[in-house]
C-alpha cells in the first residue's frame, strides 16, 4: 500500500499513506523529491546528473548558491508560520484588532 492514498474517516479527506522510508531529496533541484529523471537511475545516489552537477566547480559553485537561497526561503516561511501560530495562540482582549 505504499504511495497510495487513504481516507480519513474522522476528516473525511485524502491523505497520502506513511511509507517507512522517506521520499529521498534531489540534490540538484533544493527542496524537491527524486523524480528519477535520468534513465538507469534509481534515486540520487547514482544518478549521472547529481554525479556532473558535484564534480563540476561551476555547477557546484551555482547549485550551493541556489541550495543557500532554497534555505533561507524555508526558514523565513517558518519563521512566519510561527509568528502566525503565536498570532492565533495570544488571546484576545478588548481594544485589541483581534476583538473586532
Amino acid at each position: 500500500m505504499v504511495g497510495e492514498e487513504e481516507v480519513d474517516a474522522v476528516a473525511g479527506t485524502v491523505v497520502p499513506s506513511r511509507s517507512s522510508r522517506p521520499d529521498p531529496r534531489c540534490p540538484v533541484r533544493p527542496g524537491e523529491a527524486c523524480t528519477l529523471c535520468q534513465p538507469g537511475a534509481t534515486g540520487p545516489a547514482d544518478c549521472a546528473l547529481v554525479w556532473l552537477v558535484r564534480s563540476d566547480p561551476d555547477l557546484s559553485a551555482q547549485l550551493a548558491v541556489l541550495t543557500a537561497e532554497h534555505r533561507r526561503e524555508q526558514a523565513a516561511a517558518r519563521a512566519d508560520r510561527q509568528v502566525a501560530q503565536q498570532a492565533d495562540e495570544r488571546p484576545c482582549t478588548p481594544g485589541d484588532p483581534c476583538a473586532a
